[in-house]
């Protein structure tokens, strides 16, 4: 999806498999309910406010939920590893305190 210019997938639902999977390649999944997704269907382009969580038209703004720590990773565009390496000093000293044991 990405490689054709698909960064978001605006659906009723999504099972949280796909969910998971969309955020680790960067997509970012919004579920809205029908008349939501009927009124913006209307509109070529849509602006995503991903920090405020927002869905801009000309006519009105629709609120969305995620999940923080998907939106932190979505907004930051870090990956799993990138999470991981965050915490690498805290690996460490782990590593550190239980290699001698």
């Amino acid at each position: 999806l990405k490689d054709y210019g698909i960064n978001i997938i605006i659906a009723g639902s999504f099972s949280d498999i796909y969910y998971m999977n969309c955020t680790k390649n960067a997509l970012l999944p919004i579920a809205l309910e029908k008349e939501d997704r009927e009124f913006l269907a209307k509109y070529k382009e849509l602006e995503i406010d991903l920090p405020n969580q927002v869905i801009k038209t000309p006519d009105r703004e629709l609120h969305f939920d995620i999940d923080s720590t998907w939106k932190n990773k979505l907004v930051q565009g870090l990956d799993d590893i990138a999470v991981t390496l965050a915490y690498e000093d805290q690996i460490e000293q782990y590593e550190q305190k239980y290699q001698h044991n």
